[in-house]
């Protein structure tokens, strides 16, 4: 009982991947961040990719492009009933992609198609609140990583009309630290999870172009499925009479785990106004199916038990997050041939219900500003962004550990990349 009870202790903290806003990373191209992230009815380079496989066919020319960004942030949690304020302390975030694109040139049906590659991290943060905080017993820390590498077909229908197809091999893991407390004793003890995931999945896109001054854009981005095949999960410092006679190895000194965790299915529309030979105006809505994300399942095994009863175990922690919706406009200005300047402003609403927040998923509705900056010389280009991310404050009581408060956060993301045409 008591193992078990570890067990679903420090499986319950866990949303590894899943949160729409929080560790979602809409970062994947310098460019489109600097006016809000917007690509989806735009053909502006490589990174058509990501943002619209429909895009890439009707690129006059091949490319490369990289980039990498800096996020920053800081949560803060006040407990109910206190004003006393806690706040984590990350790292830093340093997502970031890379896209290559070829197709022949010429005439001929050859020449419509384009096939790229992108690698790209859509999900990822990490998160640290300490040993000292009122949640320590929920998460001292966790970091979550994704990689995600999609090759790419696109076809040009006709000169302002494409369609495109990746397929997304997804690679991540997770790493979670969290206090494990027995009543009336001391000290804690401390529980570590890691463990790698993969999943598969993919994306399509349709653009459109009827007239000079107007373009459409629609991507389908599928549903993601990270399975964890052999997660791990060590306690340490369990008090003594919950060890074994020896007194060197814990009750629990291994074991190992399986999950699959969604990462919902999404799908954007965009249009795209070029409203002067110098001026575009551009809005897209991103809706995505969050609502996959029900429940949180582990079935983990017990590598130092042989009765089997006691081997095979399953935790289910309930999440009933909801579809959610971002919203997003941008403008570019071409101040000279070489020179353009961009702004953007995000609005998203959370997926997280009320009594579903938890330490590593402090979401709330959110809006984002953006600035940005690109600056061409022949084949080469070169864009910087930032982004300031505002959080609302939001006070909420877990449904899952009872850990009440309020929660806020803000971000500041400083986003570069570089380009080349060939």
């Amino acid at each position: 009982m008591i193992k078990k009870t570890l067990l679903a202790a420090t499986f319950a903290a866990l949303p590894f991947l899943a949160n729409a806003q929080g560790y979602q990373v809409a970062l994947q191209g310098a460019k489109q961040t600097g006016m809000a992230h917007i690509g989806v009815a735009t053909k502006e380079d490589v990174t058509a990719i990501y943002f619209n496989p429909g895009a890439l066919s009707l690129l006059e020319k091949n490319g490369v492009a990289v980039g990498a960004s800096a996020i920053m942030v800081k949560n803060s949690f006040m407990e109910t009933g206190t004003n006393r304020k806690y706040e984590s302390n990350n790292p830093l975030g340093t997502p970031f992609y890379f896209y290559g694109a070829w197709g022949p040139k010429g005439e001929g049906l050859a020449s419509r198609f384009k096939f790229g590659l992108g690698v790209y991290t859509p999900f990822g943060s990490s998160v640290t609140w300490g040993d000292s905080w009122p949640g320590r017993y929920t998460l001292n820390s966790i970091v979550l990583r994704a990689i995600f590498i999609q090759p790419t077909a696109s076809f040009k229908i006709t000169n302002n009309f494409g369609i495109g197809v990746g397929v997304s091999y997804a690679i991540g893991g997770v790493n979670l630290k969290r206090n494990v407390g027995f009543p009336s004793l001391a000290p804690d003890a401390s529980a570590e999870l890691d463990g790698s995931a993969n999943g598969l999945g993919f994306s399509a896109g349709v653009y459109y172009q009827p007239i000079k001054q107007l373009s459409l854009g629609i991507t389908y981005r599928s549903q993601v499925d990270m399975k964890i095949e052999e997660g791990t999960i060590n306690i340490s410092n369990i008090p003594a009479f919950l060890s074994n006679t020896s007194g060197t190895a814990f009750l629990l000194p291994s074991t190992s785990f399986k999950s699959a965790l969604p990462l919902p299915g999404s799908v954007a529309f965009g249009a795209t106004v070029y409203a002067t030979d110098k001026l575009t105006l551009a809005g897209e809505l991103t809706y995505t199916a969050w609502s996959a994300y029900d429940s949180l399942r582990f079935d983990y095994k017990d590598s130092k038990t042989t009765n089997p009863a006691n081997q095979l175990t399953n935790t289910r922690s309930p999440r009933n997050y909801n579809d959610n919706l971002l919203f997003r406009v941008g403008a570019s200005y071409k101040v000279t041939e070489a020179i353009t300047a961009r702004a953007g402003y995000a609005y998203g609403i959370t997926p997280v219900p009320n009594g579903s927040m938890t330490p590593e998923t402090p979401d709330a509705d959110r809006s984002n500003y953006f600035l940005g900056l690109g600056y061409k010389m022949g084949a080469l280009s070169f864009d910087a962004a930032l982004q300031l991310v505002d959080v609302s404050k939001r006070t909420d009581t877990s449904k899952e550990n009872g850990l009440s408060g309020t929660y806020k956060t803000n971000a500041t993301v400083i986003a570069i990349g570089v380009g080349y045409e060939f």
